[in-house]
């Protein structure tokens, strides 16, 4: 990741937490770069788990309220319905293999943020195209390039 988005640096975000700079964190949109790979773990010299940090960042920015439903979409890392296209197929229930969607009462597919991780196959299945995913900070970046 941090060879496409040129601000994400695993080994700066864990020197940021050590300096108590965690809020500073949270407020960044930088943690949020990070793809959950796993793969800064194994190579890590220190045995550090960078990602963990990365996630705890995440969900104490999630838990506090500094990151809301709302910031998520903008970063693409929440797909979301358009109530108004959605015709309640259940084809997105049935695909997605994380469990993120349902069907509400009000008739129309709901979208678990807990339970999203920002895959796009509820998007690229749904047959009303009533499901939208924005860029991620990776994608718009790659975008550029």
């Amino acid at each position: 990741m941090e060879k496409v988005v040129d601000a994400f640096d695993p080994r700066k975000i864990v020197h940021m937490v050590g300096l108590g700079l965690t809020k500073e964190l949270m407020e960044s949109d930088i943690i949020w770069a990070c793809s959950q790979c796993q793969s800064c773990i194994p190579v890590c010299p220190q045995n550090v788990r960078c990602a963990d940090v990365i996630k705890a960042l995440r969900e104490e920015a999630v838990k506090a309220g500094i990151v809301n439903e709302e910031k998520r979409k903008d970063l693409g890392l929440l797909a979301y319905v358009d109530p108004g296209k959605c015709v309640a197929c259940l084809t997105c229930v049935r695909v997605c293999p994380f469990g993120a969607p349902r069907i509400i009462q009000e008739g129309y597919a709901f979208i678990d943020p807990d339970f999203c991780r920002a895959c796009g196959i509820c998007v690229k299945d749904c047959p009303a195209e009533a499901i939208e995913l924005r860029p991620s900070l990776e994608a718009a970046q790659t975008q550029e390039r």
